[in-house]
């Protein structure tokens, strides 16, 4: 259940309670919620190390732990095997390695620009871990809770881009909640999808859509808590 095991409010367990919390708000408020989620294509295997340095740089890092990063990114060597096959040894020239406690350090260094240019988002937010993104947001009507999630996907798509980064068409996902007996009429119908642009691959469809009573979300409200303080009591 745990991401990062020495530090306190950081498991799945935390997770789900914000995502609890950000729908008890959206329900106090008689508001439509939208959670769309996506997914960073070949993360760990298409970080640029030249960037990578360069955003070590722009946080303060020192020169020699910069040039640590870049050498650290920039100088492995792999081989294929397929079957009794082999290949000679080839450059890689840029990647972070999966399985080294280091990568992911970078790699959540790496998208900290991304989440903090999202801090002047009004009513919605991101929320990521690792290649895995969540986009929230709340507003009156379903129709326009989807446009500002559209909005705000439109945004990570961008910045993906100029880092030579794309997201999973593929694997994005939106959930809308309502409340229960809610007017249709006053909070919108349901969403059967969500048209957008993506700078790499073009017009795209977001086809997988749920949707969510709040009563629902709930009913599930005591299994959760009651984890939590198993966990907290077995930490």
């Amino acid at each position: 259940m745990t991401q990062f095991r020495s530090h306190p409010h950081h498991t799945a367990i935390d997770v789900v309670a914000t995502l609890i919390h950000h729908i008890q708000a959206t329900h106090a408020t008689n508001n439509a919620g939208v959670l769309l989620l996506f997914d960073i294509s070949g993360f760990f295997n298409n970080l640029d190390l030249d960037q990578m340095a360069q955003v070590l740089q722009m946080k303060g890092f020192p020169p020699g732990v910069c040039k640590w990063a870049h050498t650290f990114m920039g100088k492995h060597k792999a081989a294929l095997k397929i079957g009794d096959y082999t290949s000679l040894l080839f450059d890689i020239t840029h990647r972070t390695p999966q399985g080294s406690p280091v990568s992911p350090i970078l790699s959540m260094l790496f998208t900290a620009n991304l989440l903090e240019s999202t801090l002047q988002w009004e009513h919605s937010n991101l929320t990521m871990h690792m290649d895995d993104g969540a986009i929230y947001a709340t507003s009156q009507t379903t129709s326009a809770v989807a446009h500002k999630a559209q909005t705000c996907f439109l945004s990570v798509l961008d910045w993906l881009h100029h880092n030579g980064l794309m997201a999973d068409s593929a694997k994005t996902e939106l959930m809308v909640f309502t409340k229960q007996g809610a007017n249709p009429d006053i909070t919108g119908g349901p969403i059967h999808g969500l048209q957008y642009h993506d700078p790499l691959q073009g017009d795209s469809h977001i086809t997988t859509v749920h949707s969510c009573q709040m009563h629902h979300i709930y009913a599930h409200m005591a299994v959760f808590a009651c984890a939590r303080s198993c966990f907290a009591l077995s930490s």
